[in-house]
């Protein structure tokens, strides 16, 4: 029940952003400005950087819950996680150096939004990272090779500049296949369903906020 309530969740955003979302279709129509592409990277840059932190901290809280099995999930998401910030860093040189982008870019507003709204919801209850986390495996995988598509073949933007996108791509396949398999022992709560949906849907508003605010000159 709760896998598939997260998969369809997921699912029903990846096509709504195809549909919709004006920084997909910007860089499907070859229309995409590369400082919005900057600080896509720099936003995606930020929330990696702090992924290990975030997982630490989940598996602090986990342990102190009794909840063993958690804390080891969060471990063995540390270990995968780790350096991932460090392919955002070198893909906003390559792209600087591309397109002789002078100013380095920040992330924008909703992202550092989506920074507080994680760590206030660590704090809250850490299963609902899992949530988190599972959807942004599942996003990525459904949605970051296209994205990587559109803008090397129709932006001309270099390969070497999105790797963060593409190596999360290949790797995120198994990680959510394997998210899945998990998150009904690590959730298990069945009354946890309308907590897991409501913040997956405040996230996902985050996001489609921040994918306009990239655009924003």
């Amino acid at each position: 029940m709760l896998t598939t309530s997260i998969k369809q969740e997921i699912l029903a955003h990846a096509e709504r952003t195809r549909s919709l979302n004006p920084f997909l279709q910007s860089a499907a129509s070859g229309t995409l400005q590369m400082e919005s592409l900057a600080r896509y990277l720099a936003s995606l840059r930020f929330m990696l950087s702090l992924t290990p932190q975030y997982l630490r901290h989940s598996r602090h809280i986990a342990e102190e819950r009794g909840a063993p099995g958690l804390a080891a999930y969060f471990t063995h998401k540390l270990q995968e996680e780790v350096g991932h910030d460090a392919w955002a860093e070198a893909d906003i040189e390559c792209l600087a150096r591309q397109f002789r982008l002078d100013r380095a870019p920040s992330p924008v507003p909703s992202i550092l939004a989506l920074a507080q709204y994680l760590h206030n919801l660590i704090d809250d209850d850490p299963r609902l990272y899992v949530a988190y986390i599972l959807w942004a495996e599942f996003f990525t995988v459904l949605l970051g090779g296209e994205l990587v598509d559109h803008l090397v073949h129709r932006c001309g933007v270099s390969v070497n500049a999105l790797s963060a996108v593409w190596k999360h791509v290949e790797l995120d396949a198994d990680h959510a296949d394997h998210g899945f398999a998990e998150i009904e022992n690590l959730v298990a709560d069945p009354d946890l369903l309308p907590a897991v949906q409501a913040t997956m849907r405040h996230f996902t508003g985050l996001f489609d906020q921040a994918c306009a605010e990239m655009l924003a000159s």
